[in-house]
């Protein structure tokens, strides 16, 4: 009697399937015979039939088969449908994890790949190889989406968990300087010292910050403490001393220094830059000139009427009214901003700045509302002023407002 043919032995073991599902030496053959036989698709099925009935390896059999799709059938579209399947049952597998990264990368998806690393990322148990994937992820959001804010965060995540990821640190400083988040940026500087690190460079890193700052009137306390612990960690380092030498002398320059900037606004042709200059002057009226503050208020509004919706503008405002408690007065400054700017992107930052002044400072929900309603009205497709007219309406019991927002933002949105 010769022995079965290996189609025999096949059918032989899937009816010992279908009638024992979880059979474990009728799979054992099947997977033998198939893989003997090139027969990947079958090996696929095989596997994905058998994760369904058991419960442990099931993750690695569906591992196993979104390998065989993307390497054997060549069919990266079922190799991603498998390996999703497998995070809806193991939303932390590695495999499946760091599989969906390469898919995603490769096909340029960014927000999904950003969404992909974070997990990663989250579900990393060592904490070097979380910052590596926290620092892949920060990346994708400066480069690819140019979200400079959540960037930021990101890198200096990746520096708390792994302090000596020095290209996180450089990377998040130079996001908070560019957002001007000094603060931040000084604290990056901070936690590296705090691990130890090396104290030559992050001498010259606090050097940099601090001789930056000096350039920034409203932060020259913060110059100070940068350019001190410049001075702790290496005396010599580059450009520190010099840096100390115009901050000591700032309280007797101030004044020069304003009237320089004023004859270089007058010269300027360039809009932005000349409502650099101007901000530049009302930072140091507001810090160094005792009445100051209605010529730090009238560069503000100049500065604005050259570069509308310059965020510094509004920071500046803010900073300058805040300063003496004037909340109420911020607002009006605000409103007149508002009444006298003709471009229309500028106007919806100002209502968007007026809502939150007024949901902050004063509880105002109604005026809240009545700014991002205006901030709609001049562009429906605002996401920003859309999602929290929409909470405002649902936490008022508003459900078909909010609902109305929703729709109509959805509609206006490219």
């Amino acid at each position: 009697m010769s022995a079965p043919s290996v189609d025999e032995r096949i059918r032989a073991n899937l009816e010992t399937l279908d009638a024992a599902p979880g059979d474990l030496a009728a799979f054992r053959e099947l997977e033998e015979l198939y893989e003997g036989a090139a027969r990947w698709e079958e090996l696929v099925a095989l596997y994905e039939a058998r994760a369904r009935v058991v419960h442990e390896p099931g993750a690695e059999l569906l591992a196993r088969a979104a390998e065989i799709a993307r390497r054997r059938l060549g069919s990266p579209a079922r190799a991603e449908e498998i390996w999703r399947r497998l995070l809806r049952a193991e939303p932390g597998h590695p495999a499946a994890l760091r599989a969906m990264v390469g898919i995603l990368e490769e096909r340029e998806d960014w927000p999904a790949l950003a969404a992909a690393l974070e997990r990663e990322a989250l579900a990393a148990a060592d904490p070097v190889e979380s910052a590596r994937l926290t620092l892949r992820h920060a990346k994708v959001q400066e480069e690819r989406l140019g979200r400079r804010d959540r960037a930021a965060l990101l890198y200096a995540r990746a520096a708390r968990l792994d302090p000596g990821l020095e290209e996180a640190r450089v990377r998040g400083m130079a996001c908070f300087v560019a957002l001007r988040r000094f603060g931040q940026a000084k604290r990056m500087l901070d936690a590296a010292r705090d691990a130890r690190g090396d104290r030559r460079a992050l001498a010259r890193e606090y050097a940099r910050i601090g001789a930056a700052l000096v350039e920034e009137p409203l932060e020259h306390d913060l110059a100070t403490d940068a350019l001190i612990e410049a001075a702790t960690l290496d005396r010599a380092a580059p450009g520190a001393a010099e840096a100390r030498e115009r901050l000591k002398a700032y309280p007797r320059s101030w004044r020069e220094e304003a009237r320089a900037l004023d004859g270089e606004v007058e010269r300027e042709a360039d809009r932005r830059e000349a409502a650099r200059k101007h901000l530049r002057i009302a930072q140091v009226h507001a810090a160094y000139d005792p009445e100051g503050w209605p010529r730090a208020v009238e560069r503000i509004v100049r500065a604005w009427s050259l570069a509308p919706g310059e965020p510094f503008a509004l920071e500046m405002l803010e900073k300058v009214y805040a300063e003496r408690g004037d909340h109420r007065g911020h607002a009006d400054a605000l409103e007149r901003l508002a009444s006298g700017t003709k471009d229309r992107a500028a106007q919806v930052i100002l209502q968007i700045e007026l809502a939150r002044v007024h949901l902050v400072r004063f509880g105002d929900g109604e005026r809240t509302l009545r700014a991002l309603e205006r901030a709609l009205e001049l562009d429906a497709a605002c996401e920003s002023a859309a999602l929290q007219a929409f909470e405002h309406h649902v936490d008022a019991g508003r459900f078909e407002e909010a609902l109305g927002v929703l729709e109509r933002h959805v509609a206006a949105a490219p």
